[in-house]
C-alpha cells in the first residue's frame, strides 16, 4: 500500500497537518471516552460509585500506557520497513506483530484477573468499595485485551500513512460509550459501566478488522520475517 501522506515527495507542512490533525482529534476523543464513565457514574451512583471507579485508575492508566508504548514501537518498526519499501519483509513483520500482540494481550489478561484483588489490597482500597472496584476491574480487563490488539492495528495503519483510522475508531466508541453508559449503569450499577467499556473496546477491534478488509491497507503472513 502506498502511504496516503508522503513526507518525501509531498509538501512537508501539509503532510504534517494531515498526519497531526486526525491524531489530535483522536486523542481528544480518547480523553472524552475516558471521562464518560466518571461523568455518568458520579451522577448516577454518587460518591461511593465514583470512589470505586477511581480506585482502579492507576491500573487502567498503567495498562493504557503499555498499549500506547507498544503501539509506538510497532509503528516505528513498521514505518521503517514501509519507508524502505521492503515489501519482502513487511507482511511477515505485520503478521508476527499481530500474533505476538494477541498472545501478549491474553497473558496480560490472565495475570490481571489473578492479581486484581492483591493489587487493590496493596493500594489500600477501602473495604466499603473493594467489591465494586474489583468487579469493575475484572470486567474491564476482558475488554482491555481487545483494546490492546486494536491499538496494534492503529499503530500499523499509522505506519502506512493512515492516521484517519484512529480518529474514526475513537469517535465511534466515544459516542457509543456516552449513549449506552447511563442505561447500563442504571441496570447493573458500576458493573454496567464496565460492561459498556468492554463492548466499546470489542467494537473498536471489530471496526479495525472491517476497516482492514475494506481498505486492504496491508498484507500480512505469520512467519519469521527478519
Amino acid at each position: 500500500m502506498n502511504s496516503k501522506i508522503d513526507f518525501i515527495n509531498g509538501e512537508t507542512n501539509k503532510s504534517l497537518i494531515k498526519m497531526f490533525a486526525p491524531l489530535m482529534v483522536g486523542m481528544i476523543m480518547l480523553m472524552i471516552y475516558n471521562m464518560v464513565d466518571g461523568l455518568w457514574v458520579g451522577n448516577l451512583l454518587g460518591e461511593l460509585g465514583m470512589s470505586a471507579l477511581t480506585a482502579g485508575t492507576a491500573i487502567v492508566l498503567f495498562l493504557n500506557s503499555i498499549s500506547m508504548g507498544v503501539g509506538n514501537g510497532i509503528s516505528v518498526m513498521i514505518a521503517n520497513l514501509v519507508g524502505a519499501d521492503d515489501r519482502k519483509h513487511i507482511p511477515g513483520a505485520v503478521g508476527t506483530v499481530i500474533a505476538m500482540s494477541t498472545i501478549f494481550s491474553v497473558v496480560l489478561l490472565i495475570l490481571g484477573e489473578v492479581l486484581v484483588d492483591p493489587i487493590l489490597v496493596l493500594m489500600g482500597t477501602p473495604e466499603i468499595i473493594f467489591s465494586d472496584a474489583a468487579t469493575y476491574l475484572k470486567i474491564y480487563l476482558l475488554g482491555n485485551a481487545a483494546l490492546f490488539i486494536y491499538m496494534v492495528f492503529t499503530s500499523i495503519f499509522r505506519a502506512f500513512g493512515d492516521p484517519m483510522f484512529q480518529m474514526k475508531g475513537m469517535m465511534l466508541t466515544a459516542v457509543f460509550n456516552a449513549v449506552v453508559d447511563p442505561f447500563a449503569i442504571k441496570a447493573y450499577g458500576l458493573a454496567g459501566a464496565a460492561i459498556v467499556t468492554v463492548a466499546s473496546e470489542v467494537l473498536c477491534l471489530v471496526y479495525a478488522i472491517i476497516y482492514h478488509k475494506k481498505k486492504r491497507c496491508f498484507l500480512w503472513i505469520l512467519k519469521r520475517s527478519i
